[in-house]
């Protein structure tokens, strides 16, 4: 198996483009049982004799190539699919999975990932390769694709995936849901949310103007107006982003709120998911509710080719979240900036001289302690009032608080000051990795009549770093630079591990990363002023949308735009280990 990325070197090919799938599926929530067909279309990116796609957790039951069926058998988390005939590159082609099973997340480096049951419904969290516990794919964020998704489940529960809905049709005491998405969406960002929710539109807050893209919710009845007044917020939010990042990059956008607490939120396409524990009127809550509204610019629009540029993702919402701050003047940029410097400095050192006493020998070890837990300390707060939180870092002045008169989630607790990103324990308060489901991919016994266990020729059309060639159209505009070998201004340091620009798999989400990185983009904001940073800004939401890109995309933009100077800027924020000097904006 060729590796497409080594920091998920178990998933995707580089041998085929998905250009659309359409997911007809039939659950049943008390079992936790789906059974599914997939149609997967797309083109052959190079020669071979079988194509492989991600499934864990699953059973094949029958497969079809264009039509006709075809030999399959499960090889650890793939699902190799034999034609029986030769694929030539620029060939076509249809595939039809039957499927089923109890799906369950896979465990792995960064925690459960993928599907997980509530204590009353379903949550997805793909990121970064989960989509495979409930759907063949091919997934990676470079292979971008359109979905449809039908789902039947019973009918007091609501189903919500990517897109618009499209069909909603009552069978015998259950509902069919089919949700359409004619834009791409890479896999790590296709979702299913089953609850018993109630749908609608959030209003504006009394005296303040309506978003332009209507924003839209899911929730349990019982929490209606409390989500209401809490996600009001996200009209001034849609607003401020919009004229700093450009418009926004999809039709309408959504939130579902679970009835679990949830660890942390979640970004899909385009809607998040909340726990109540995120309806909280704090400073912590609400740079999150910014986070993930950021996000649909900033991963999910505007896409990483390769999960080492995660910083392209992770440190701009990030510094969405300042920009809030900005906006919303509970304190500028600036202040957020200074204080989460004050507070990365140590932490990244320490980190630095750790890599390299591992690449001697392991002299230092590694310290001990969650990974992802924000670098300004915890919060621990009840549901505090944002008037005495709001300030500062996160969780400044967040020191506890009796939650508000007849708030029905007064009781909840908001819980510590963890990134986003975090990876672990999530939906039910589970710990970490106790459904893990890694390794159940199925047996080789699941064999469709292949006796052969070899997957053939390699799949070709990427290096081990995970470049791939633009497609152009529907796929994208990434660079056809995303390789470091064709890159025509690859940073001397570009190639090392353990930098902003390539934190190293274990790292990708570690909180420095989305520190350091709203850090790089405030250095530039400094280097060239604002008109010309939100210009940028703009542009790179523009030239860049729907599709994919490299850390070298945005250098070179930033050098279009702003001059070499400004590049250069940036270089020791994205391939030195230590931290350097932050300047002041204003």
């Amino acid at each position: 198996m060729t590796v497409l990325d080594p920091y998920t070197p178990e998933s995707g090919t580089a041998a085929v483009r998905i250009d659309h799938y359409e997911l007809v599926l039939d659950y049943r929530i008390v079992p936790n049982r789906l059974s599914g067909h997939a149609t997967l279309r797309g083109v052959m990116r190079a020669a071979a004799d079988a194509i492989e796609l991600d499934f864990v957790g699953l059973r094949c039951d029958r497969a079809q190539f264009d039509g006709q069926r075809c030999r399959y058998k499960t090889v650890g988390s793939k699902l190799v699919l034999r034609p029986g005939k030769a694929l030539k590159e620029g060939q076509e082609f249809a595939l039809d999975v039957y499927y089923s099973g109890n799906p369950e997340p896979a465990m792995g480096t960064w925690g459960d990932v993928g599907w997980e049951e509530l204590e009353d419904g379903v949550l997805v969290a793909g990121q970064p390769n989960g989509a495979a516990t409930w759907f063949p794919c091919n997934d990676h964020p470079s292979d971008k694709a359109t979905f449809q998704i039908s789902i039947l489940v019973e009918s007091e529960y609501t189903a919500i995936s990517n897109g618009e809905l499209v069909g909603e049709r009552r069978k015998a005491g259950r509902t069919q849901w089919t949700w359409r998405s004619d834009v791409p969406v890479a896999t790590y960002l296709a979702t299913m949310q089953i609850g018993r929710y109630r749908r609608g539109e959030i209003p504006a807050p009394a005296g303040s103007d309506v978003s332009r893209v209507p924003l839209r919710l899911a929730c349990p009845p019982e929490r209606w107006a409390h989500a209401e007044r809490a996600l009001s917020r996200q009209h001034g939010m849609m607003r401020a982003f919009e004229e700093r990042f450009g418009p926004f990059p999809f039709d309408a956008y959504g939130v579902v709120v679970t009835d679990d607490v949830l660890d942390i939120p979640l970004e899909s396409q385009p809607l998040s998911i909340l726990g109540p524990n995120h309806l909280h009127r704090t400073w912590q809550a609400e740079r999150l509710v910014a986070h993930e509204l950021a996000h649909q610019w900033f991963g999910n629009s505007v896409t990483p080719a390769r999960w080492r540029d995660i910083w392209l993702n992770e440190g701009f919402a990030c510094y969405a979240e300042w920009l809030w701050s900005e906006a919303s003047e509970r304190g500028s940029a600036d202040e957020q900036a200074k204080a989460h410097y004050d507070s990365l400095r140590p932490g990244f050192l320490r980190r630095a001289a750790e890599r390299v006493g591992e690449a001697v020998g392991g002299i230092v070890s590694r310290a001990a302690g969650a990974r992802g837990a924000d670098a300004s300390g915890s919060v621990g707060a009840e549901d505090a009032d944002s008037a005495g939180s709001a300030g500062g870092a996160d969780g400044a002045g967040s020191s506890g608080g009796a939650g508000g008169a007849g708030d029905p989630d007064a009781g909840v607790r908001e819980g510590s000051d963890v990134t986003e990103g975090a990876r672990g324990a999530r939906g039910a308060g589970r710990p970490a990795g106790s459904d893990g489901g890694a390794g159940s991919a199925g047996s080789a016994g699941s064999d469709g009549g292949d006796s052969s266990a070899g997957l053939g020729p390699s799949a070709g059309g990427a290096g081990s770093e995970g470049g791939v060639e633009s497609t152009g159209g529907a796929k994208g505009t990434m660079s056809a630079t995303a390789g470091d070998a064709g890159s025509p201004r690859a940073e001397p340091s570009q190639a090392a591990s353990g930098v902003l620009a390539n934190p190293g798999p274990d790292d990708m989400f570690d909180d420095e990363v989305y520190k350091r990185g709203a850090l790089t983009l405030h250095a530039l904001r400094a280097a060239v002023g604002d008109e010309a940073f939100f210009g940028l800004l703009r542009e790179w939401t523009a030239r860049y949308r729907l599709g994919n890109v490299i850390t070298d995309d945005f250098l070179g933009l930033v050098e279009e735009r702003a001059g070499a100077e400004a590049r250069e800027a940036l270089t020791p924020w994205l391939f030195a280990a230590e931290l350097p000097p932050l300047p002041q904006v204003g």
